[in-house]
């Protein structure tokens, strides 16, 4: 990471937003996990699919909630 985007993490990424932001990486990453062990198992495909959907809407869940975060804070400072 640049040492631009680490000043920029410090000053308040996801400020206000923290825990959640972490919360739902952690279950992003148990879904991977979870979806790693279906793979592992041979199960059926359409199983693997219905995972791999369920992470890409986790993706974009919490790519909202820093954008979200974003608009309220970083741009509100930078005007």
């Amino acid at each position: 990471m640049s040492a631009e985007g680490s000043k920029r993490m410090r000053n308040g990424c996801v400020k206000g937003r923290r825990e959640t932001t972490l919360h739902r990486f952690s279950r992003l990453a148990g879904q991977v996990r979870g979806v790693e062990g279906v793979v592992e198992t041979d199960c059926d495909c359409m199983d693997i699919l219905a995972q791999t959907a369920a992470i890409r809407s986790a993706i974009l869940g919490v790519e909202k909630l820093i954008l979200e975060n974003h608009v309220e804070h970083c741009i509100e400072a930078a005007i």
